[in-house]
């Protein structure tokens, strides 16, 4: 068991802790953070990726679609043919 000023000492920090993760968390900007030197859309990088796990079965290939949104961002569906996929 340990001494009460270890546990007290690590109640502080976790609440110390937490207080600060609240306090950062909820901070509202009031400028933009970024106003230049965004990355545009790369092409190149779109389209359907797909990676084979043994090749000559297409069983076994995952699949991700990239397609852009718009001209700062992209859309990415991974794995493509799965009913768990995600959306990034």
């Amino acid at each position: 068991m340990k001494p009460a000023i270890q546990r007290f000492g690590s109640a502080v920090a976790g609440v110390f802790a937490l207080a600060a993760a609240l306090s950062l968390s909820s901070y509202l900007f009031h400028e933009p953070v970024f106003t230049e030197e965004f990355a545009k859309v790369d092409n190149s990088l779109t389209g359907v990726w797909v990676t084979h796990d043994k090749p000559g079965d297409p069983r076994t290939s995952q699949y991700a679609v990239c397609v852009p949104v718009d001209e700062d961002g992209y859309l990415l569906h991974h794995p493509a043919r799965s009913q768990d996929s995600f959306y990034y």
